[in-house]
């Protein structure tokens, strides 16, 4: 045949030998696998229009013969399977068999295919080869058409799925893909099971799962693939394999939950792996969900809570997830525009009315705020609001859920997309929420923020006013709530400071000092008080801790004998110390349990490595590492356990109770490591860390003063050292002066520094004056100085430019060495009293307009040349202070109350007075109000500082104390603040008498309530201090408040008042201190006391009052003046008793007998005069009536305090048992003459002469 012809003609097949042995014919193996290749080379070889079908009839019915495809020989099947993979090619769309011969073929197909796991078999081309036939010529959709198609259907899938689980090729994914994607395409049902084994596959791809895992993942590569390629199909399958699960889940609900719990659970099961397979679709290829969207919203208005909750979770990782196909663009999967309807449903939730709902809304927040799809402004503007709404939920798991979301948000998320100022103010408030889990979880989420915030490298990124948020008001924050006093809160907050605000893991010096001096001085000044606090704290717990160690030490040494009575002293003061540790520490903590076992398993390193943690000596890496090792060998168990004693001690409460010990006690922030780049930073004073680090070296020297032994030197080199344009010396001063005090013999030696120390003392500014001249003071040679000093500047001149330095130097001269000025005294005085109080000798008025309302200490020092006049005067009152206070040894008490009776007065007139005694004739009159203010300040605080002392605590009157009280009552929020904290502070350390106690509730009509509030938690604290104590102070106060208030200036005026009625006039006055009587007795009052009070108010009228004049006591009729501490005593009655019906507590007579206190009250003179007080009504019935509705009013809020036993704080009170010293017999100065209590506040006893000195 020539070349033309065959083109003519269909070509034939040319194999002609016989392929199917038979007895009489058989075929050996090998020659079949020849001739079945050739024949299968040839078949591939065939073009579907070129040949002549009828030359493959013969083969066509060999090769289905089950001889062959069956045959024990994988090569046979494999070039069987070939040829018939060619012959469905060739003979497409007509296959020439049967549809059992059909069925069988596509067996012996999956046959092959179920071998493709392994490459290296030696007929793996083969294989590959029938893949690649029926992918190209689609013959795989012929089993859709077969009998038993739904078993060839699950067949082909199971081989696919299950070589996806081997070692599939990659290469001929795609073809195998195809082949399955066009059987779901073709097939008229597609069973359950196929369904679920192709979207089961996404389950197998989430979040934790990594990109390059998920590529090579082929059993999901395939249901991928089948989606995409049958995306409408699929889409409706899964739409109907969903509702049929919901549906079945419905019907469950509505049956007996008695008899259906088992079907129940198992319906809320399906749901949650329904739900879950949607969220992996989502991720997958979201389209696929389009028709399932519906049902799982209408899932979120469900009944079942339950169904909510999964739906609210569902659609909140569905928003928040990340795409895991490459090919899913990030429209496709824009949740806010395909599903808009849906997504305001979802937010709505936040008002769901289970808080189940409204919580695990909330948890879906950081993986929503995480994902890059949700970045914009109207979604971020949504989620802030509806966060904000959970973090203000009434619910406080809600609450507790916001506060943990927003924990796992990361730090650049949470700045740039989610922080706004309703939400930090509301974590602010939540730092003090009263559930401990909220509460713990707000700090934490401001010291990370701050910690994260201070490791961010470019801080542009974050906003201005965030960052003035984070630096700033996180600090003051955290800080503040050291205020409460809570041991929980101190806790959370320690931990947060080392761990976060100022971490221990922090080696570089550097870095560590610049943190802590950019720290303190982000600080306000409440905030700096808190730190200090903290720092102090150390001192006084490492004090503690290292007589706990030596006394453990001692233990240790001893034998087991129990009944040695050395043995029980030493185990009985080991308790004393560890019942006074467990005061601060909060409960669950098992502290008592695990310090008791710290001692008794007698560990010796442990008590070394405790030592390098408390030493001032110890470098900061020694006190790090010691810490470090300390909590890794405690948590061992081994090291912890203690033989013959059950191990009721886990390494847990071991470790985080000796963590919180030892960052208590242990140097870190004042450690002696950082003094070194502290003094760098002084050094320079254009350094933005120079003032924070001066006043950091001096709360270092006042506090733990040891750390400076190894740089005295460094420190005066700051003195002596010349600077062309020095900034103020003083904290350097101050610094050097707190160390010199504590340790006199370290006294620098260096002549130039006592020069330089002499020099500023003349030519320094007043504060360095003042410090410098104190460091001479502690000098062996300090009389030299002294005299040198005034030999310079005495006698003084009031128009030298250094005259406030002289003054301020003088002024510590009295203290530290008097006698080198006792002789100038009078003529200071006189001077003071006619140049500087007297007198304003020049006012600057653009100084004081620039200042506003208020000047504080540390602007005035910067500015005192601006602000001289006051300056001076601030100083002169200083001076007669120091001077009293030098005098206190020195002179008999004659003497001395000669001397401070002046300087009382004149420190009354500048209070009385509002801070002006110059005569309004003066041409120098009237005195500024930013000076008034300042003045009538410092008068009240110097007051304070003489009341210390015993000698002149006696001369401050109970008419002082009523004038005091008008700084608690000051028109100055900084008079009222600075005074009511300086009285705090020597109350609670009991520097001053218990008198000043009442003073503290005056601030009942303090308009500010920060600084109310500061009032109110002060009298709860050391109102339970005074409990554990046994001490009734605050109760016996009342009678010192009643007094205070029959005299009180504001009183007297309403019932002295031109305007209103007798009876209005009356309740004018009544009410105005019924305001202080209320606020007392909610702070006060409880069932137990309540009796008490009730006594002290009734013993009023059994006395007179011992400050005016007994004579007016014998007149037929009272006088007014008597009158008013009955109608108060009357008062303060009323109110009890309306306080103690209004809490329903049983008011009973007290039992026993108290005496009020001598220096206001006096006893009557007969039974007669008790009782005509006693039986007489001071308040009348209708005024009573009257006053009882606003009464009522102010006693609605509930009392601080929970009730305790008072009993034992009174047995040192009873009859029996009292144990009294004679009070000194002291007749009023005013019992000599009759005395009118209605003057103002400028009245005559607060004028002031210079004639007084």
């Amino acid at each position: 045949m020539t070349r033309s012809s065959s083109r003519a003609s269909k070509q034939s097949l040319l194999f002609n030998k016989p392929i199917l042995p038979t007895v009489k014919e058989p075929i050996s193996t090998k020659e079949l696998l020849i001739r079945l290749q050739a024949l299968s080379d040839e078949f591939s070889t065939l073009d579907q229009e070129n040949i002549d079908v009828d030359s493959l009839k013969q083969f066509q019915s060999d090769l289905i013969n089950k001889k062959l495809l069956c045959h024990a020989n994988a090569g046979v099947q494999a070039y069987v399977c070939c040829a018939l993979a060619d012959v469905l090619r060739i003979t497409a769309p007509n296959a020439p068999f049967t549809a059992s011969q059909l069925s069988e073929l596509f067996r012996g197909f999956f046959r092959q295919f179920k071998r493709l796991a392994d490459s290296e078999n030696a007929y793996f081309h083969q294989q590959c080869y029938i893949l690649k036939r029926l992918a190209e010529v689609r013959s795989i959709i012929l089993i859709t058409d077969l009998p038993d198609s739904e078993q060839l259907v699950e067949l082909a899938f199971d081989t696919f799925y299950s070589l996806a689980t081997k070692d599939f090729p990659t290469k001929i994914e795609p073809l195998a893909g195809d082949i399955l994607a066009e059987i779901v395409s073709e097939a008229e049902v597609i069973s359950q099971k196929v369904l679920k084994l192709i979207l089961n596959k996404f389950l197998t791809a989430n979040d934790s799962t990594s990109i390059s895992a998920i590529t090579t993942n082929t059993a999901y590569n395939f249901s991928i693939q089948i989606c995409e390629l049958n995306l409408d199909r699929m889409s409706r399958l899964v739409a109907q394999y969903f509702s049929e699960l919901l549906y079945d889940s419905s019907n469950t609900q509505t049956a007996d939950l008695g008899k259906e719990t088992e079907k129940y659970s198992n319906a809320h099961s399906n749901l949650h792996k329904i739900h879950n397979l949607s969220v992996q679709i989502w991720k997958s290829i979201p389209e696929l969900l389009s028709s399932v969207m519906g049902l799982i919203d209408d899932e979120l208005n469900a009944d079942d809570e339950k169904i909510r909750i999964l739906a609210t979770e569902t659609i909140g990782q569905m928003i928040g997830s990340t795409s895991l196909s490459s090919s899913v663009s990030v429209t496709k999967v824009n949740f806010f525009i395909f599903h808009r309807e849906t997504w305001a449903n979802w937010l709505k939730k936040t008002t769901d009315v289970s808080p189940a709902v409204r919580a695990k809304w909330v948890e879906q927040v950081p993986g929503i705020i995480g994902s890059s799809s949700s970045s914009t402004t109207e979604v971020n503007n949504a989620l802030c609001g509806c966060l904000h709404k959970c973090l203000l939920d009434t619910d406080e798991r809600v609450r507790a859920a916001a506060c943990k979301s927003i924990e796992s948000v990361s730090f650049e998320n949470f700045t740039n997309r989610l922080c706004n100022k309703s939400i930090l103010q509301t974590l602010s408030h939540l730092t003090r929420e009263k559930n401990p889990k909220i509460r713990n979880s707000a700090i934490s989420i401001f010291s990370s923020l701050y910690d994260n915030y201070e490791q961010t490298v470019v801080k542009n990124q974050v906003a201005t006013v965030l960052q003035r948020f984070i630096s700033q008001d996180i600090p003051n924050q955290l800080l503040s709530l050291m205020y409460i006093n809570d041991p929980g809160i101190n806790h959370v907050v320690d931990i947060s400071i080392y761990d976060k605000l100022l971490p221990i893991s922090e080696s570089n010096t550097v870095k560590r000092v610049a943190r802590i001096a950019k720290f303190f001085g982000n600080l306000d000044s409440k905030g700096k008080q808190s730190f200090i606090a903290v720092n102090k704290r150390q001192q006084q717990v490492s004090k503690v801790l290292q007589s706990f160690v030596e006394t453990a030490e001692a233990y240790s040494k001893l034998g087991s004998n129990l009944e040695d009575k050395e043995n029980a002293s030493i185990s009985n003061k080991l308790q004393k110390i560890i019942e006074w540790i467990c005061v601060s520490f909060p409960d669950g903590l098992n502290t008592f349990a695990c310090l008791e076992r710290f001692y008794k398993i007698k560990k010796t390193r442990f008590f070394y490595l405790m030592k390098l943690c408390i030493s001032p000596e110890s470098d900061y890496n020694t006190v790090r590492n010691s810490f470090k090792e300390l909590l890794l060998k405690l948590s061992d168990n081994k090291n912890i356990r203690l033989e013959g004693e059950r191990n009721n001690i886990s390494t847990n409460d071991m470790v985080s109770n000796f963590k919180l010990l030892m960052l208590r006690s242990s140097l870190l922030i004042f450690n002696k490591s950082n003094i070194p780049e502290l003094i760098n930073y002084s050094r320079d004073p254009k350094h933005e860390l120079n003032s924070s680090s001066n006043e950091i070296l001096e709360q270092i020297s006042n506090t733990v003063p040891e750390v400076f032994k190894y740089h005295i030197d460094a420190l005066t080199e700051l003195i002596t050292e010349n600077k062309e344009s020095s900034t103020p010396r003083s904290h350097n001063l101050r610094t050097i002066y707190q160390f010199i005090k504590k340790f006199p013999t370290m006294y620098p030696k260096d002549i130039a520094f006592t020069e330089a120390l002499k020099k500023i003392s003349t030519t320094g500014t007043p504060r360095e004056a003042r410090y410098s001249t104190k460091i001479l003071g502690l000098s062996s040679k300090k009389e030299l100085y002294a005299s040198a000093i005034v030999s310079s500047i005495y006698p003084l001149d009031t128009s030298h430019a250094n005259f406030a330095t002289h003054l301020s130097a003088i002024s510590e001269l009295f203290t530290i060495c008097p006698f080198s000025i006792q002789e100038e005294a009078s003529e200071i005085t006189s001077l003071l009293i006619k140049k500087i109080f007297l007198n304003n000798r020049e006012i600057n008025e653009e100084a004081i307009k620039t200042e506003g309302e208020w000047i504080d200490d540390e602007t005035l020092d910067l500015k005192y040349k601006s602000h001289a006049t006051l300056y001076e005067k601030l100083l002169g009152l200083r001076l007669l202070v120091n001077r009293l206070k030098g005098l206190i040894q020195e002179e008999a008490k004659e003497d001395i109350s000669s001397n401070a009776q002046p300087v009382l007065k004149l420190l009354m007139s500048f209070i009385g007075n509002s801070g002006e005694i110059i005569n309004k004739n003066s041409p120098t009159w009237p005195t500024p109000e930013l000076y008034k203010s300042k003045l009538r300040l410092v008068a009240g605080l110097n007051l304070l500082k003489l009341a210390k002392y015993p000698l002149y605590s006696e001369l401050i009157l109970s008419t002082t104390l009523r004038k005091l009280s008008f700084l608690l009552t000051d028109s100055s929020y900084d008079v009222r603040s600075q005074f009511l904290n300086s009285l705090q502070r020597k109350l609670a350390d009991e520097l001053i008498s218990e008198r000043f106690l009442a003073l503290i509730f005056f601030s009942a009509m303090e308009p500010s309530n920060e600084l109310k509030n500061n009032s109110i938690m002060w009298i709860k604290s050391l109102y339970r201090r005074q409990e554990s104590k046994d001490s009734i102070k605050f109760e016996k106060t009342l009678v010192r408040i009643v007094q205070i208030l029959a005299h009180h200036e504001q009183f007297l005026s309403f019932l002295h008042s031109e305007v209103g009625t007798e009876d209005e006039k009356q309740i004018k006055a009544y009410t105005f201190a019924m305001k202080f009587l209320t606020f007392y007795i909610t702070m006060i009052a409880k069932s137990e006391n309540i009796s008490l009070l009730y006594y002290f108010a009734s013993r009023i009228k059994q006395h007179r009052d011992a400050t005016i004049d007994s004579e007016l006591y014998e007149e037929d009729e009272m006088v007014e003046t008597v009158l008013n501490l009955y109608r108060v005593a009357e008062l303060a009655q009323l109110i009890i008793k309306e306080y103690s019906d209004q809490k329903n507590w049983p008011m009973q007579t007290w039992q026993g007998k108290l005496k009020l206190p001598a220096d206001i009250y006096a006893p009557m003179t007969s039974v007669t005069e008790v009782q005509r007080v006693i039986t007489k009504v001071f308040i009348p019935d209708k005024i009573q009536l009257d006053l009882k509705g606003p009464i009522r009013k102010r006693l609605g809020s509930p009392s601080l305090f929970q009730e305790v036993s008072l009993q034992r704080r009174l047995k040192q009170y009873s009859p029996t048992s009292q144990r009294r010293t004679a009070a000194p017999s002291r007749k009023s100065s005013r019992s000599t003459k009759k005395v009118s209590y209605a003057e103002e506040i400028s009245g005559s006893d607060s004028s002031y002469d210079e004639e007084d000195f």
